[in-house]
């Protein structure tokens, strides 16, 4: 219909045309423009084709990896029951163990103090008739084997507690390794959804007939291309940055264990010099209280008097102190760059929303959406979406210099699967779980693996 629509307006243009002026068009001229447009069209048809195509993969793409996070976030809620119903066993078999020790100990503390021992060879001899006797043995054997039971049966328990705190460790083991796997996840689902962008935009400026439109759909192609563009950038400079972020942590990590050292090398040179001090004047005692043997000159000439050997007096050697070293003051954290109070501040606007798995607010969150979102509207600094992203959005400091306002990640640089928002001291604020939501918390118990300081 549209083919030949066109062709009609082109035949009548050129029929006027040839009207008001014969010798400017030809019948093979209109058959050329109108072979042109039917190729132009052909082709805007072939390439909606393809780039539909594309979008309908790329669907397809983010659709599966938002179906594999919500399974990953299924998982993470079992693991936690799990935990939760071993630590309560674990609670139990405790209980019971410590009631069975008291029980040994009672047994125990009577034969000691009262002499209730129970023997076979007591039983016999203290028989008044060989009925007596088979009873008192089968009593012996009873109590015998209970006792038996009750070690037996507190050995198991605790073979049982050893097996459950393994099981619980493992499960935490696999609940971080999961949280890595999401926040992996994320970064693939936003740079797909970028990609989906720009080819949505491009599927609809081709379709676009109107100037307008194309204008309007042409800056949401060039705006969703540098999206596009900015999430690889983002990627690739925390990629780039990962191997910094892991020599910086490690740099922190030496650069405290050496001030520990040398405090305490601090502590101990003046208690060595002290040993080594109190050595070397004993030993120029024991060289001053012994007499030298006396050298004798032969000489034919008697002597009347007899000469005593002068001593030379030796001089105790002044044991000076070696000084301590001292210690290397470590390079301090960077001043902060970013209001701490107003991150806080804006944090804390937040508590008690949800936490949904890939969510930016405003409603809801998970946890690095939820600090993008806080420095974003605290700040105004892009820090990225997911937690590789904002490794790289400062510079690594120790955990103890974290001030309010800092990130704290847990998990290996370039691996973490976790980051909230410190508050000072031990507490942070972050979007959690499912289960909890936002939230203040503390590090007591979840000790974080390092922090960042954001410029």
């Amino acid at each position: 219909m549209k083919k030949r629509i066109y062709a009609s307006v082109l035949l009548s243009s050129v029929v006027m045309t040839s009207l008001a002026a014969p010798t400017l068009a030809t019948a093979d001229s209109i058959d050329d423009k109108i072979n042109q447009a039917d190729t132009v069209i052909s082709e805007l048809q072939n390439k909606q084709v393809d780039i539909q195509s594309q979008v309908s993969d790329l669907e397809t793409k983010v659709s599966a990896i938002n179906e594999q996070a919500q399974n990953l976030v299924a998982e993470q809620a079992t693991l936690r029951q799990q935990s939760e119903k071993l630590k309560t066993e674990i609670e139990g078999l405790q209980v019971r163990i410590e009631k069975r020790t008291e029980t040994i100990k009672t047994q125990a503390r009577d034969v000691q103090v009262n002499g209730q021992d129970t023997s076979v060879m007591d039983a016999l001899l203290n028989a008044e008739s060989l009925t007596d006797a088979v009873s008192r043995v089968q009593a012996v054997n009873t109590y015998v084997k209970a006792n038996n039971d009750l070690i037996k049966a507190q050995k198991a328990d605790q073979e049982a507690v050893k097996q459950k705190q393994k099981d619980i460790d493992q499960k935490v083991k696999d609940l971080e390794t999961n949280q890595t796997q999401l926040e992996q996840k994320k970064a693939t689902l936003e740079q797909t959804q970028a990609s989906l962008a720009v080819a949505k935009a491009d599927l609809a400026l081709q379709q676009s007939s109107k100037e307008e439109e194309k204008a309007q759909l042409t800056a949401q192609k060039a705006a969703a291309e540098a999206e596009q563009a900015r999430v690889k950038a983002e990627q690739e400079r925390a990629k780039a940055a990962q191997q910094q972020v892991a020599e910086q942590a490690k740099a922190v990590a030496k650069e405290e264990t050496t001030k520990t050292t040398q405090v305490e090398t601090a502590k101990e040179e003046p208690v060595k010099a002290v040993e080594e001090t109190k050595t070397t004047t004993e030993t120029v005692k024991e060289e001053v209280n012994t007499p030298k043997e006396e050298v004798t000159t032969p000489s034919t000439t008697p002597s009347t008097s007899t000469e005593q050997p002068t001593q030379t007096p030796v001089e105790t050697p002044t044991s000076s102190e070696t000084p301590a070293p001292k210690p290397v003051t470590p390079t301090p954290a960077p001043s902060q760059t970013v209001n701490g109070s107003a991150i806080v501040a804006e944090a804390s606007k937040h508590l008690g929303k949800a936490y949904v798995w890939g969510a930016k607010g405003p409603n809801a969150f998970d946890c690095s959406g939820f600090t993008s979102y806080v420095y974003m509207q605290a700040a105004g600094k892009s820090i990225g979406g997911w937690t590789g992203a904002q490794e790289s959005a400062g510079t690594v400091i120790p955990v103890s210099q974290a001030q309010p306002g800092d990130l704290l990640f847990w998990g290996s640089p370039g691996s973490t699967y976790h980051v909230a928002i410190s508050l000072g001291g031990n507490g942070i604020i972050h979007a959690a779980t499912p289960e909890l939501g936002v939230v203040q918390g503390t590090t007591v118990g979840f000790t974080p693996s390092f922090a960042v300081r954001v410029h």
